[in-house]
């Protein structure tokens, strides 16, 4: 099974933030710099996302509170299937 890289960019990012909800993403910064993780919720100013490394025992979790603002683009890697 392949993946195929889907690009979200920042003025499109409004409108489809409610489908990312529970999928691993890497999110870009307009500064350059990468998080990637899993986005647990959504709102209309900010979305969260967990680190994928989190240990299940670590109460903080390793959650980012990330404002759409700073965001450049969202890359989401989907598996295809044949």
């Amino acid at each position: 099974m392949g993946t195929r890289t889907t690009r979200i960019p920042s003025n499109k990012l409004e409108q489809k933030k409610d489908g990312l909800i529970g999928k691993m993403v890497q999110v870009v910064f307009w500064e350059g710099s990468t998080k990637t993780g899993r986005v647990e919720s959504a709102n209309t100013t900010s979305i969260t996302v967990r680190d994928p490394n989190t240990v299940w025992y670590n109460r903080k979790r390793h959650t980012h509170n990330i404002e759409l603002s700073a965001i450049r683009e969202v890359l989401l890697d989907e598996v295809s299937e044949w």
